[in-house]
């Protein structure tokens, strides 16, 4: 009876240690997310920054920014989050908040909790950013190696507007809150729906006959890559 009794309780446990582990990680998580929602809160209502286009050896589209007084050369990437090397965001004088709380998993399947950072100045150009969260790479991350330049991702991307240009060898940026600036900037464009989501983009070839989805990742110049699938596919009727 009492070994019946002792069962029961641990079950009962094992549950309730489950919720205050999930509530804790929703917690946390709902910190962080609150924290960078004010990322952009320091930025002005109107303005319009006028930048040269940077595109290093590699084809990444790149921008400088000045950290704790520091300039440093960053690329910018549409599908990924802020992140560097753990040790480079050290040397530069980074704040550790903590880890994060899922974790990550890398091309062999193994799970880890990687290091979030911030500074306490982060700015491009004029404008100021407050504290936008970066995922420090551990040396025994597979993207260690991979990570050549440190990177500017969604989280600080996504409050404010950017307008590439390759022509004309230009990045201009301006606020999101400013409507008549916006309808001036993107007079003569196509807009493409939830391009910068994790939606999938639609392109076709040989006038619309075939169709085929992209993700649309913005941030580098060169060819377009597809998987072996669509290659099988579009090969039959494209010449490669």
């Amino acid at each position: 009876m009492k070994s019946k009794t002792y069962l029961s309780q641990i079950l009962f446990f094992i549950p309730l240690l489950l919720f205050f582990m999930l509530c804790n990680t929703s917690c946390r998580l709902y910190s962080m997310i609150s924290h960078q929602e004010k990322v952009g809160e320091y930025l002005p209502d109107t303005f319009r920054v006028e930048l040269p286009l940077d595109i290093d050896h590699k084809g990444y589209f790149c921008i400088t920014t000045r950290i704790n007084d520091q300039y440093d050369n960053f690329i910018i990437d549409t599908k990924a989050s802020c992140l560097a090397k753990d040790d480079e965001l050290i040397a530069l004088n980074a704040n550790y908040r903590g880890l994060l709380p899922l974790p990550s998993i890398n091309a062999i399947r193994q799970k880890s909790k990687l290091p979030l950072y911030y500074f306490n100045s982060f700015n491009i150009g004029s404008l100021s950013f407050k504290e936008p969260f970066f995922l420090g790479v551990p040396p025994d991350n597979y993207m260690y190696d991979i990570l050549y330049k440190k990177v500017v991702g969604t989280n600080v991307l996504r409050h404010l507007f950017w307008k590439f240009s390759i022509d004309d060898g230009q990045m201009i940026l301006f606020s999101k809150k400013d409507t008549g600036l916006l309808r001036k900037e993107v007079t003569g464009f196509y807009k493409i729906e939830n391009g910068l989501r994790n939606h999938k983009v639609i392109l076709s070839f040989l006038n619309d006959q075939l169709q085929d989805k992209f993700i649309f990742d913005l941030g580098f110049r060169g060819e377009i890559e597809i998987n072996k699938k669509s290659f099988n596919r579009l090969s039959k009727q494209l010449p490669y």
